[in-house]
């Protein structure tokens, strides 16, 4: 199974973990596995990074989404990604609810394999809060699962937008 987080969620040992940032993690003071063949290229990232609050949000993902799709997903073979990764988790820098590759990754994994990719980190921390707190009788964190909700609403868009994209892409060709 895969599953996605955040270097700043992810806060367990009992899983293999890799690193699919374009700085291999240096940013998060990560220093496990890399996996560069899911980084997005430097090119097309900058430039959306440049135009980050200059142009609207929605048009500068779109032009992430399609970029990272030419310029590194559609050159890969998702069953053998999947296959060569096995059981980890994919790491890179955004929070759960933020724009990020590793959910578009997720929404190509779900699309080309039809396997389900979760979001994990954050919940397992606001467990052992909630232990804790039974333990002290004090408040803890609470969580209504909208946060999973909206990953999981986010990679479905996300896999109509590479559907659409792939179909484009292959009248292209």
């Amino acid at each position: 199974m895969i599953s996605t987080s955040s270097y700043k969620n992810w806060k367990s040992d009992k899983y293999r973990v890799v690193s699919i940032s374009g700085d291999r993690g240096m940013g998060a003071n990560y220093k496990g596995n890399c996996y560069p063949k899911l980084a997005p290229k430097l090119g097309f990232w900058r430039i959306w990074h440049d135009n980050i609050g200059k142009i609207p949000e929605k048009e500068n993902n779109l032009y992430y989404i399609e970029e990272y799709y030419k310029q590194v997903l559609s050159r890969l073979d998702p069953e053998e990604i999947f296959r060569e990764l096995g059981e980890v988790t994919l790491l890179c820098y955004e929070e759960p609810d933020e724009f990020c590759h590793r959910h578009i990754v997720a929404a190509w994994f779900e699309l080309f394999l039809d396997v389900k990719i979760k979001e994990v980190g954050s919940a397992e921390e606001c467990y052992k809060e909630l232990v804790q707190a039974a333990y002290n009788a004090t408040p803890a964190c609470t969580t209504d699962n909208s946060a999973d909700d909206a990953t999981d609403d986010n990679i479905s868009d996300l896999a109509k937008t590479l559907d659409a994209i792939e179909n484009a892409y292959d009248s292209e060709a």
